[in-house]
């Protein structure tokens, strides 16, 4: 690796972290999830599913994201790994999902569960996200 290649590596890992739409998500973060994925559930989104405070949850095997239905990412050595997504359903619940980056149109789902699509998580805390860099796009 030269030594271009080698700074370029060492910024992008010091921009890692998790990232809020709240306050800002890098250009490009959201871009693995957009689209029709298909769903492979982990044993334990399995399970949530079928223990959610709101009653069994109909598990999808294939659903249409939008940018706007990405609400926070995990950036690992430049990259988007990992995502939490919310995707509203017609009674006026979300279901959110934690997402691995897709591959080949798949994703895994490390967990799911049901929200109010009113709830806005005015609570969140700040200090547990990273601010996105002017000029910093992840892959």
């Amino acid at each position: 690796m030269n030594e271009q290649q080698q700074t370029r590596t060492s910024n992008s890992q010091s921009l890692d972290g998790t990232y809020n739409v709240a306050l800002g998500l890098p250009a490009g973060a959201a871009a693995p999830w957009v689209g029709v994925l298909r769903l492979q559930y982990s044993q334990h989104a399995a399970q949530e599913a079928r223990s959610d405070r709101y009653g069994k949850l109909e598990l999808f095997p294939e659903v249409e994201f939008e940018a706007g239905d990405v609400v926070e990412v995990l950036v690992e050595q430049g990259r988007a790994v990992k995502a939490v997504v919310r995707f509203p359903m017609e009674d006026g619940r979300d279901l959110v999902f934690v997402l691995n980056r897709p591959e080949a149109g798949q994703a895994v789902v490390r967990t799911v569960w049901a929200n109010q699509g009113s709830d806005k998580h005015r609570s969140l805390n700040r200090a547990a996200y990273r601010l996105p860099q002017k000029n910093f796009a992840v892959s």
